[in-house]
């Protein structure tokens, strides 16, 4: 277990220096390291790009290609790239959306070239987009196998992606239950973890409602009992802040694009850039860059924009790379396409599991985490927010208790109040992922004063296309004075599954469970208590939990508590994207995380895999682009050239013998291109023509389906 660090906030240059390889100097990153320097992990954080906002605070895109450009020019020697959200604006649809991710991948993703690139979904593309299942589309996006939380390693450390899937300011118990897992089977590697959000009380501008996590000390408790966590580094708020509180080092990171916060300050606009960090063995070191301006802000006499954390880490030069994925608390009989974006040909992969407290598996039942959020006008009555469900109806009022919510009796006859579950049709094709074929139950606890009223109960089965494929008979009931528990029965028939992944393992299509709870004719106030969704049958813990993938099933042999984990050494899989299918008894639910390390080459835009000799490309999943790219970043020293950006090619295989690399079964078009990263020039090529030669970059015309380069 690592020691708690020592911490010191806004350091100057100078005194940064025994922590970085070299030191700071002035306001230049003046010297580039070199393999005999001190070891290093260096990487480059910008978030918040925006692409598609309509504001003429909006930078051009022309713009943000410059800065990207000099942000890569001044840090040459980079491990890795991350974004960490609102890569585009929220609730663009159609051809404005398309537009809007062309240039997030085209300025930021693809630019960051050969160098490893992390993307962790912000607020507006996965809650604010419109266009069917927001979550996976992010996934597609930003090349995650499985789900927008997921985790890596690069050179012995560990990062974590910790997005907010259904609120700006929540991170759901999915999440939650993943997490816990993923850090207590990376408690012995130093670990940062990367959200779009800002914990509450740590970096600021501070906005009730919309700019700090609402269950933040969950997160905090968490990062108590992990003391190997030393950072959240997160976007949202535009600006560049760096504050230490109980010795983890909290960063924002800036913006790429969107709104500037600082335009107002003394020292003028910050401009566009993003965090350069910077771990050794002896600690972390980050300052904030400003590619606008080219220089580091602290040099501009700026406060908390550069902070220096003296911890013994993990870092580790030659330490494998890694990839970790899987799903929290997931649900008997669910079924989960996964997909691969890293390949080995030493590749390992480890199983591990662990159980689910509780029988319900909808967020928040009691009703607990509430918020307000001005959003508007000063003099306009507050945006009122649950978590986890939405109450609806013209000049509906209510409010929180602390936990739950009282609705208050309505002034027009015949008024209806819906609460939804989980919230209304923004999340009506992303939650709750359940299986067809089961049976289910929604039960809500409410109090009521005399007859207040009447509460009708229907759920609904839909696929991520936003098709309803089962609704269920309504429950009604009178509300009467006292206490009641309604009960919703969900059977699911199995047949409410067409054209999903229940009827073609393949499919990325998914299918999710949804309540919504129709109040009438409130004559007195009514209290809703909880609300829960569970299976019919479902106990508090989890009994025999377990996955199965690649045609073997994996799974504990009785109870399975949250704090215990189960290990399997899975088969090395170099095949295609699979399927992964859940199974556990009790209260039917599992975490599960699928480990993967000595991964060779990371493959973005593209599922891969290696496959009898060859790496397989395709098909694409990315597919914003007009012309078809596709990225590869070695996660290796490589001695020979290797190809790291496939132009107009949408598949192919390659591989490397008798000192060639060798193409085959390529799908492209007339512009193909094969960029090598060389400074070397090639001795052979069949089936393609040398078409450029620039520094360090070779790019090769391909004119067949087949093509073998060698270099001199």
């Amino acid at each position: 277990m690592l020691n708690r660090r020592q911490f010191l906030c806004g350091l100057s240059a100078a005194s940064i220096t025994a922590l970085g390889p070299r030191s700071w100097q002035a306001d230049v990153y003046a010297d580039t390291l070199s393999a005999t320097e001190k070891p290093c992990l260096q990487g480059f954080i910008v978030s918040d790009a925006h692409f598609g906002w309509d504001n003429a605070q909006q930078p051009d895109p022309e713009e943000q290609r410059r800065a990207m450009e000099r942000i890569l020019k001044r840090f040459p020697y980079l491990d890795l790239f991350i974004d960490t959200g609102d890569a585009y604006h929220g609730n663009l649809r159609g051809a404005d959306g398309e537009e809007a991710r062309h240039h997030w991948l085209d300025i930021i993703a693809n630019a960051a070239g050969a160098l490893p690139f992390f993307y962790i979904p912000g607020n507006h593309e996965i809650i604010g987009a419109r266009d069917g299942d927001h979550e996976d589309l992010c996934c597609r996006l930003g090349s995650m196998p499985c789900r927008p939380y997921y985790s890596f390693d690069i050179k012995g450390i560990h990062f974590v992606s910790v997005p907010e899937m259904i609120r700006a300011i929540y991170v759901t118990q999915e999440t939650l239950e993943w997490l816990a897992l993923d850090l207590r089977v990376h408690r012995d590697k130093t670990t940062v973890l990367l959200s779009h959000n800002n914990i509450t009380g740590t970096t600021g501008p501070f906005e009730d409602g919309y700019r700090g996590v609402v269950n933040s000390e969950v997160l905090l408790r968490l990062f108590a009992d992990n003391p190997q966590v030393i950072a959240w580094m997160h976007g949202h708020n535009h600006n560049y802040e760096m504050v230490d509180r109980d010795s983890v080092l909290y960063v924002s990171n800036g913006r790429i694009g969107g709104f500037d916060p600082s335009h107002n300050l003394e020292e003028g606009s910050h401009g566009l850039g993003g965090i350069f960090f910077a771990i050794t063995e002896a600690g972390l070191a980050v300052r904030s860059y400003s590619a606008t301006r080219d220089c580091f802000l602290d040099t501009l006499g700026i406060d908390n924009v550069a902070a220096d954390m003296c911890v013994a880490t993990t870092m580790t030069p030659n330490a494998p790379s890694a990839m970790s994925y899987g799903y929290g608390g997931a649900r008997d009989g669910q079924r989960i396409p996964v997909k691969h974006h890293i390949v080995g040909e030493a590749l390992t992969r480890t199983l591990h599991l662990a159980g689910v407290e509780g029988d319900t598996f909808n967020d928040d039942p009691n009703l607990s985490l509430y918020a307000a959020r001005h959003a508007g006008a000063q003099d306009r009555p507050p945006q009122q927010m649950l978590m986890a469900c939405e109450v609806r109806g013209s000049d509906v009022t209510w409010h929180w208790d602390a936990p739950g919510i009282t609705l208050a009796p309505s002034e027009e006859s015949g008024q209806q109040v819906l609460v939804a579950i989980p919230r209304g049709s923004r999340n009506q094709v992303a939650y709750y992922r359940c299986a067809p074929g089961k049976s289910y139950l929604c039960r809500i606890h409410v109090t009521a004063e005399e007859t207040a009223g009447a509460i009708e109960m229907q759920g609904r089965m839909t696929d991520t296309r936003g098709n309803t494929l089962y609704e269920s008979d309504k429950v009604e009931h009178m509300l009467t004075d006292g206490a009641q528990h309604i009960l919703l029965p969900l059977e699911v028939p199995a047949a409410a599954h067409d054209g999903t992944i229940y009827t073609d393992e393949s499919s990325d299509i998914q299918t999710q469970l949804a309540v919504d709870i129709a109040f009438a004719g409130l004559v007195k106030p009514v209290r809703i208590e909880r609300v829960e969704l569970l299976f019919t049958d479902a106990s508090q813990e989890s009994v025999k939990p377990g996955v199965r993938m690649g045609g073997e099933l994996y799974r504990a042999t009785g109870a399975l508590s949250k704090a215990e984990v189960m290990q399997f050494t899975l088969p090395s899989e170099k095949n295609k994207a699979e399927m992964v299918e859940c199974v556990a008894d009790g209260n039917q639910r599992v975490t599960w995380l699928l480990r993967e390390t000595c991964a060779d080459v990371q493959v973005r835009n593209a599922v891969a895999c290696l496959r009898n000799g060859w790496l397989e490309i395709g098909p694409i999943r990315a597919d914003w682009l007009e012309v078809p790219v596709i990225m590869l970043a070695s996660l290796v020293q490589h001695d020979y050239p290797w190809p790291v950006r496939l132009y107009d090619i949408s598949a192919l295989k390659m591989r490397r013998r008798d000192g060639m690399i060798e193409f085959s079964d390529m799908k492209h078009g007339e512009k193909a291109t094969v960029t090598f990263h060389t400074e070397k020039q090639p001795g052979h090529i069949e089936g393609g023509e040398l078409l450029e030669s620039e520094a360090q970059r070779v790019h090769v015309r391909v004119h067949a389906e087949e093509m073998r380069v060698s270099f001199g």
